[in-house]
């Protein structure tokens, strides 16, 4: 393994993340978390996003949280990512270049 134990493996998350590339998007979000390590989703080269993806994000920042490990996206978040994340009312963080979600607090309305 090269990365060290809980330091965060970048993915990328590319085109629909939609319910019809959930199950892809669930194994590519959990895997890195099963295997101790944190993680950093890029998803900028998103073309469309629903409630199912902020679904797939709230389980794994929680799945990641419950492990002890980082979880972020990387930042500038796509529009359509971001506006799916506005409308869900999950709550995020800005930290550095990072967004964190923050499943457990109301977001501001």
């Amino acid at each position: 393994m090269d990365e060290l134990a809980g330091s965060p493996r970048a993915i990328t998350l590319t085109g629909p993340l939609t319910i019809g590339t959930a199950a892809l998007l669930r194994e590519q979000l959990l895997e890195p978390l099963t295997e101790g390590l944190g993680l950093r989703v890029d998803c900028s080269a998103a073309t469309e996003a629903d409630i199912t993806f902020v679904q797939l994000l709230v389980a794994a920042s929680r799945s990641a949280a419950e492990r002890n490990l980082p979880f972020a996206l990387s930042t500038p978040l796509p529009e359509a990512v971001a506006d799916v994340l506005a409308r869900s009312g999950v709550a995020m963080s800005a930290v550095g270049d990072s967004t964190v979600l923050n499943p457990d607090t109301e977001a501001a309305r």
